[in-house]
């Protein structure tokens, strides 16, 4: 009798390369404004025999089995599992980093993971998800068909999931969870936020699909600023080195991908106390040309931070960065997920 055979699959490296790099994308962008913030991953062990034994391999103590205490807890073979990855981008980029290869590796062959952010202590964010389990059938008239419990940590299911969410349900998700995302069938990084949600494309700008609210709220002052941006460093603006990079990193994309890109540093800029239209100018011309995480960096960061009390202007506090805050910057290229 021959043995059974099974088909291998063929490891795309780089495809867990570009899932590892949105895992730490997401999590950076969300660390803005949320030092304590947490990775976790979620893993739908039922899927297949293989998931249990290879997440039993992986160097993660930090774990919470999320049908505890609920009538599914003797199904311990099929429970999902919430690990906490790292307290921090960097610790995520370094010492849990074959851990993150791992799970990014196993999402390759099986659908199984979903990221969430969150500055919640394991437990207590386990306790959050688990009381989104139970779900109830109904009838078209309303009438109640039973309780079931609802498996939308599955990576297959979580974007239906959220889709189905009134507004107020979503706020209520959401409300303890900066971002959670997933790596789509479609080699695609799909997450969502409090406010909306985001598909980012590999090797691509982020497309923020924002709520028709924000659109409305947010289009005129984008415009201006967009407006601002063609007029200082466009085509009939003098050439300089920092016009040319802008150029080359916004002025040459599509106007939708261009739009995004404004609002995604706009808004980055409002959440760290930024709100006059000169400051917000300045951070998105130095995040274009210069490099897109330059407020990550401790002095601009600091001199940013100042802003709110000393009630001094971006341009001022910059005055005070040393020259070699502005060096470490220069040799280093904008993150992408390319």
């Amino acid at each position: 009798m021959n043995s059974p055979t099974y088909q291998a699959a063929i490891v795309d490296s780089t495809r867990i390369a570009k899932h590892r790099q949105a895992v730490l994308e997401c999590f950076a962008q969300s660390s803005i404004g949320h030092p304590d913030l947490k990775c976790y991953a979620v893993v739908d062990i039922g899927q297949h025999p293989r998931i249990r034994t290879r997440l039993a391999n992986l160097p993660i103590t930090l774990r919470a089995n999320l049908f505890a205490g609920l009538p599914e807890e003797s199904l311990d073979e099929l429970a999902p599992c919430m690990l906490q990855i790292a307290n921090s981008p960097d610790a995520l980029a370094a010492s849990t980093g074959p851990a993150l290869h791992a799970l990014c590796e196993l999402t390759y062959a099986h659908p199984c993971v979903s990221w969430f952010f969150s500055s919640l202590e394991l437990e207590a964010l386990a306790a959050h998800l688990r009381h989104w389990f139970n779900g109830m059938l109904l009838e078209d008239d309303g009438s109640e068909l039973g309780a079931v419990l609802v498996r939308y940590y599955d990576a297959r299911t979580l974007p239906g999931f959220l889709a189905m969410l009134t507004p107020a349900q979503h706020a209520e998700f959401m409300q303890p969870i900066t971002a959670c995302g997933l790596w789509t069938r479609f080699n695609t990084w799909k997450q969502w936020l409090p406010e909306g949600d985001a598909l980012v494309f590999p090797g691509a700008i982020p497309r923020y699909t924002l709520t028709q609210q924000e659109k409305l709220a947010s289009m005129t002052r984008t415009d201006k600023l967009h407006a601002m941006l063609v007029e200082q460093y466009g085509p009939e603006a003098p050439p300089t080195e920092m016009g040319t990079a802008i150029a080359e990193q916004y002025l040459c994309l599509p106007q939708d991908e261009r739009y995004c890109t404004l609002h995604r540093l706009r808004g980055r800029a409002e959440s760290q106390g930024l709100t006059e239209e000169a400051d917000l100018f300045m951070f998105i011309s130095l995040a274009l040309g210069i490099h897109m995480k330059f407020d990550s960096q401790p002095d601009f960061k600091a001199a940013i931070q100042s802003i709110a009390t000393s009630g001094t202007s971006l341009d001022q506090a910059l005055q005070n960065i040393p020259e070699h805050a502005w060096q470490a910057l220069e040799p280093l290229p904008a993150p992408s997920l390319g």
